[in-house]
């Protein structure tokens, strides 16, 4: 039997540094992973993380994205800094202003995607279906938040699709808050669970919920001390009584 110092030399051992990747040369701030498209519902041993998007901000506003492609000893990414081109359309510029301070993924199949409705952006344009296209275009994307306040929204092609304004300082955290389909009333959202709502912090001691399908921010919640970090609680189990369940956010 291994003594519990070769046990954990042994689960040291699992992680390797296999490459490094270099953005635009400014501190890498945020991080967030998107997987390929469409995602399968499970991965061997041997490609788990092949096409996968690794996309990073940094203290100059700029993002890189780094798809993997090969799974080796060594591994190999394809780089492309700033992606989404210096500006971008619909009035969003694509190089932030300021740090990106946190990044968040927008899963695929999610109702925040699928369930969208109001003005279309840009980027679904090209899409059929008014607000389902503009559904389709934000699946596989990603959200930033900026030291600006802003938090901004990117497609799976790394076109800014919208803006959500209301904080007043830089945004510090991101999260998701997935309702019950009981308390969305349509019983659809992504996976078991109902509709998502985008939970942010920030320094300027808030914390807010949005829809971002329409943009709108739907809840604040104030008088906190400082930089609020936020964390996405799951829902419980539906009650037996009938009573509409959400989640919470913390």
């Amino acid at each position: 039997m291994a003594s519990n110092s070769e046990s954990s030399n042994d689960h040291h051992n699992m992680y390797v540094l296999s490459q490094t990747l270099h953005g635009d040369g400014s501190p890498i701030r945020s991080l967030t992973t998107i997987p390929p498209s469409p995602p399968t519902s499970s991965y061997s041993s041997t490609d788990f993380t092949t096409g996968y998007q690794l996309v990073s901000g940094s203290g100059d506003g700029l993002l890189s994205s780094h798809t993997l492609e090969v799974i080796s000893a060594y591994g190999v990414a394809r780089t492309s800094i700033q992606p989404g081109g210096a500006e971008g359309g619909g009035g969003v510029a694509g190089r932030h202003p300021h740090q990106i301070g946190v990044l968040l993924s927008i899963p695929y199949g999610s109702s925040t995607a699928s369930a969208a409705s109001g003005s279309a952006s840009a980027a679904a344009a090209n899409d059929s279906g008014g607000a389902a296209g503009f559904g389709k275009a934000m699946e596989g994307g990603y959200i930033t938040g900026c030291r600006d306040g802003i938090i901004r929204i990117f497609g799976p092609d790394h076109g800014p699709i919208r803006e959500l304004n209301g904080h007043t300082n830089q945004v510090t955290s991101l999260a998701w808050l997935e309702l019950s389909s009981s308390s969305s009333g349509s019983g659809s959202g992504g996976g078991s669970g109902g509709p998502l709502l985008l939970v942010s912090g920030s320094w300027d001691g808030t914390a807010r919920l949005w829809n971002v399908a329409t943009g709108t921010c739907v809840a604040t919640l104030d008088n906190h001390e400082n930089g609020v970090s936020v964390v996405g609680l799951p829902p419980p189990p539906a009650s037996n009584d009938g009573g509409a369940d959400t989640g919470e956010s913390s």
